[in-house]
């Protein structure tokens, strides 16, 4: 069970929660203490909410994923699932699925993880294939790798990689970092 310790402005704790899932796919949270449910709305002591504490726990957590600075989300998207790689770094969610790239260092890839019980798509070459938006696994990991590549360091390893193991690719790679430096994807 995964719970998240959340700080106040002044790194103060001032509550813990728990995530769960709801019926229709959204989350809840739980105070693991008093198993009372929390909204996001819910007010902490300083004045501020659940959801900006969370906030600021996303951004410190996942400081190095770019976010759109015009764009503030109400309440930080956290993930569905749970995934026991310390490396992943989470993209985002995408359909019904949680979106991470794995850095290596033995393996670069993408990965969209659809359950908790080991439901998951990987393969960063899946993610390359010409095919790949004819299948929900290779659409996810499609959705997955054009994420990682609006981080410049990912973008970095996942080039490195395809340079040495898939060069057959570079077409397919190419267009993707064309479209997204021109703001298309």
């Amino acid at each position: 069970m995964q719970v998240i310790r959340l700080y106040n402005e002044t790194g103060k704790h001032v509550l813990s929660i728990t995530p769960c899932n709801t019926d229709e796919g959204n989350y809840d949270y739980v105070n693991p203490d008093t198993h009372e449910v929390v909204s996001c709305e819910h007010p902490m002591p300083d004045g501020s909410t659940v959801a900006d504490c969370l906030f600021r726990y996303m951004q410190e957590k996942h400081s190095e994923c770019i976010k759109d600075p015009d764009v503030t989300p109400s309440v930080p998207e956290l993930p569905r699932y749970e995934h026991d790689c310390t490396s992943c770094k989470f993209l985002g969610r995408f359909k019904n699925a949680d979106l991470y790239f794995h850095p290596g260092p033995v393996e670069v890839t993408v990965i969209a993880r659809t359950g908790s019980q080991g439901e998951y798509y990987s393969g960063l070459i899946f993610g390359l294939a010409d095919t790949c938006l004819d299948s929900n696994s290779g659409c996810l990991l499609r959705e997955a790798l054009c994420r990682a590549l609006k981080v410049v360091e990912y973008r970095k390893s996942i080039v490195e990689c395809v340079d040495k193991y898939h060069h057959d690719r570079w077409p397919v790679l190419g267009s993707l970092i064309r479209e997204i430096d021109l703001g298309g994807v």
